[in-house]
């Protein structure tokens, strides 16, 4: 019998890492890594074990030929779009489009909680594809998960004394752990018929950062405050997933205008979470 093929986009990233292995799990599935570079799939491969059921496909997730190269045969997507990226909407859209010409079953989607906040940048993007999903003739299910636990470095916080935060450290976050949210995942591609056009807001328990620095501090005995950091500082460590991103495929003549985008994108994203 024929192994079941699941394709991962951003599998080198750390949603898909906590969901690889559970999938690896099963000998009947083969897991297809779609990965940006010779050096990222390496690493893949090398941190697992070099598990006789995975498979790497290297490519420009921008380019249709690539992912539809990558869509062969494949059962299963589960799509992560590339996080602050100006070409998130466009990647998203080109990665449904391929699915539905391979004719894949399933196509499983990891969105953001709350995609409706266009003030947000970052989540309105996301609703672009959730959008163009939705009204495909696909079988899919879509899940949005809030702020993940592994956003946050609870060590550098001990050791500093500071949790920096890019808006008001009184928000409150319903945080996730990732290791949940591979479980869920890999539920649904279990049972695909019961998810099918199903949409999922994944939440935890709500805590402000300002709650969350009290936690680390009572835990390791060590004083530890939130402090809100600077918008623009913050917009531009963040606009590195672009410019990482245009590396990755070798550049463009545009980079720099790219980057520049996503510094502005989320600036506004920061300030207007004030």
């Amino acid at each position: 019998m024929p192994s079941k093929i699941i394709l991962l986009t951003l599998a080198n990233g750390k949603q898909c890492r906590h969901l690889i292995p559970l999938l690896l799990s099963n000998p009947e599935t083969t897991v297809r890594a779609f990965v940006h570079s010779d050096e990222s799939a390496g690493q893949l491969h090398s941190d697992l074990n070099h598990p006789h059921n995975l498979a790497t496909v290297i490519g420009d997730l921008r380019v249709p030929k690539d992912v539809a190269h990558a869509m062969e045969n494949v059962h299963t997507v589960f799509h992560v779009g590339p996080p602050m990226s100006v070409h998130e909407a466009y990647i998203g859209v080109n990665v449904i489009q391929a699915a539905e010409k391979a004719g894949v079953q399933h196509f499983i989607y990891s969105s953001v909680l709350h995609p409706i906040r266009s003030k947000l940048l970052n989540h309105d993007v996301k609703r672009q594809v959730e959008e163009y999903l939705i009204e495909s003739p696909l079988k899919w299910t879509i899940l949005q998960p809030t702020h993940f636990m592994q956003n946050t470095n609870p060590a550098q916080a001990v050791k500093t004394g500071e949790l920096f935060v890019a808006y008001s450290p009184d928000n409150e976050m319903g945080f996730i752990d990732l290791r949940d949210m591979a479980q869920v995942t890999k539920s649904i591609i279990d049972n695909p018929a019961k998810h099918y056009r199903a949409r999922y807001e994944l939440c935890g328990e709500n805590v402000s950062y300002t709650q969350f620095a009290k936690i680390i501090s009572e835990v390791s005995g060590k004083q530890v405050q939130a402090v809100k950091a600077d918008g623009l500082a913050v917009a531009k460590k963040v606009s590195n997933g672009d410019r990482n991103f245009e590396e990755a495929v070798g550049g463009t003549s545009q980079e720099e205008v790219i980057v520049r985008a996503s510094e502005m994108a989320v600036l506004a994203l920061t300030e207007s979470l004030h």
